[in-house]
C-alpha cells in the first residue's frame, strides 16, 4: 500500500453492504474529527484502503481504524466513500477541524504507533509546513 493523500475532517458512517449502520468495534469512530489517510493497494490495482486517526479532541484519541482494500468514490458535501467487499465507510472531509496544535499531537501519536514510515513522513512534512505558514517544497 502506499499513500496517494491525506485528509481531515469525521468518519460520519460505517455501514454494512446492505445499508445498516453497524453497532460493532467501528462505533467510537463515528462523528470523531481525525485523519483520513488513503492508501492504493500494491496487489489490488485501483483498490483503496483507509486508515483514520482519531484527534486528540475527539474524545477518542489515540485510535485508528483500518479498513480492507475497496472501491473509492466522492459524494456531494465532501464526502468520501470507501466500499469494501463487506462495508461501507463514508467520511466528511472538514479542514478546520483539528487546530495546529492538536495536529503536532496526533502526528507524534501516528509516529510513536507506526514509526517513520515514508507515509507517516510525508504528512508530517506537509502538515508542519502548512502550519508553519508556507508550502513545502516539491
Amino acid at each position: 500500500m502506499y499513500l496517494i493523500e491525506h485528509k481531515k475532517g469525521y468518519l460520519c458512517g460505517v455501514a454494512n453492504r446492505e445499508g445498516e449502520t453497524y453497532a460493532d468495534w467501528r462505533t467510537p469512530y463515528i462523528d470523531r474529527s481525525g485523519l483520513l489517510m488513503i492508501y492504493e493497494s500494491n496487489s489490488h490495482p485501483g483498490k483503496h484502503a483507509f486508515v483514520f486517526f482519531t484527534a486528540p479532541a475527539s474524545g477518542f484519541p489515540g485510535h485508528y481504524l483500518k479498513t480492507s482494500p475497496g472501491d473509492l468514490e466522492t459524494e456531494d458535501g465532501n464526502i468520501i466513500k470507501l466500499t469494501t467487499g463487506n462495508s461501507i465507510y463514508r467520511f466528511r472531509q472538514d479542514d478546520s477541524c483539528i487546530p495546529s496544535e492538536d495536529m503536532k499531537l496526533l502526528l507524534a501519536d501516528m509516529y510513536e504507533e507506526f514509526g517513520p514510515s515514508n507515509s507517516i513522513r510525508q504528512v508530517m512534512e506537509k502538515e508542519l509546513s502548512l502550519n508553519a505558514g508556507h508550502e513545502p517544497e516539491s
